[in-house]
């Protein structure tokens, strides 16, 4: 994966190299497991002077993270002391994510100053998310009004892709237009605006549109469309939306001021909570939890992705409106 950025550019959230190490080796080399947990509980303890880089991710929660050579070291000092081989960590943080901003080097010089910065971090995120669940209430009443109000409304449900290492280059457009009507009858478009740049394996599915026929166009008249739609709907939808609007405007498309549903917000609201639940839901985690059949190999395509999240967000409209039919 690395091949397909500038490593200088990746960060390992440490928590997660934590986590997914030593669950691995709990499930599959229970024997192995203790030395794991040893390994990260005295890990400043054993590498003292180790600077660590702290970044902060779009929802304003703080991650410390490591270097892609500062991971591929903890790998093989993990992999010597368990005498395991460990999974690849695959979703590292990208700094050239307008959203992910390096916010301070730290480098600790014992286990109890890691320590203390680690719970200070942990119990700012817990304020941030407790905040986050509030708003995502918030979010769900407004959606019970909106459908109160008029159960025929009309949704426009979009998504973009862009290109892994210029936030600011789209590469495709996919929108649905849809009610929640019985048997009413969704219509798509997906349009590649960008048929030179590709993105890193496994994130490049422009060819894969599997609910219409995908079309070439430039991103002018790609963005005309999406105006048209967006004119002609009552409310839009969207997942982990909070990028979209800002990508759109600075490639010359103004979305108006018509209300917008985040099916990311109202998972956080109205699917289960509790340690083993995450904090941020993604597309492909409300799918497995709804129980909605979905073809993972073909995410990573706009039209795919806004059929699948017009999907989620009416399996989440039956649990904000359990006894309303449509």
């Amino acid at each position: 994966m690395a091949s397909y950025f500038e490593e200088e550019d990746l960060y390992y959230k440490y928590e997660v190299l934590e986590k997914v190490w030593t669950e691995n080796l709990w499930y599959n080399h229970r024997a192995r497991h203790g030395r794991a947990k040893d390994y990260f509980r005295n890990f400043a303890r054993n590498h003292p002077g180790f600077e660590m880089t702290i970044v902060r991710i779009y929802d304003g929660t703080r991650h410390p993270t490591v270097t892609t050579k500062q991971y591929r070291m903890m790998k093989r000092e993990l992999e010597e002391k368990t005498g395991i081989k460990l999974p690849e960590i695959d979703r590292p943080t990208n700094v050239k994510d307008p959203t992910n901003v390096i916010v301070e080097r730290r480098r600790y010089s014992n286990q109890d100053q890691m320590d203390a910065h680690f719970r200070e971090i942990i119990n700012e995120r817990n304020e941030i998310n407790a905040k986050a669940r509030q708003d995502a209430a918030e979010h769900t009443r407004k959606l019970r009004q909106a459908l109160t109000k008029n159960k025929e409304m009309k949704f426009l449900c979009f998504d973009l892709e862009v290109y892994d290492r210029d936030w600011n280059t789209m590469l495709e457009i996919g929108y649905v237009e849809f009610t929640l009507k019985e048997g009413d009858r969704p219509e798509y478009f997906h349009a590649v605006v960008n048929d030179k740049i590709r993105n890193r394996k496994g994130f490049d599915n422009k060819e894969k549109f599997k609910f219409g026929t995908t079309v070439r166009m430039p991103l002018k008249d790609a963005g005309e469309e999406l105006k048209r739609a967006i004119a002609g709907s009552d409310a839009l939808v969207t997942h982990s939306g909070h990028n979209d609007e800002r990508y759109l405007a600075e490639n010359g498309i103004v979305i108006e001021n018509k209300p917008l549903f985040d099916t990311q917000v109202l998972g956080l609201n109205l699917l289960p909570t509790g340690p083993k639940k995450p904090t941020t839901w993604s597309l492909k985690r409300i799918l497995e939890e709804t129980h909605i059949l979905h073809d993972e190999s073909i995410l990573h395509n706009a039209g795919n992705d806004a059929h699948y999240t017009m999907m989620a967000f009416k399996a989440l409209v039956k649990r904000a409106m359990p006894s309303t039919r449509f």
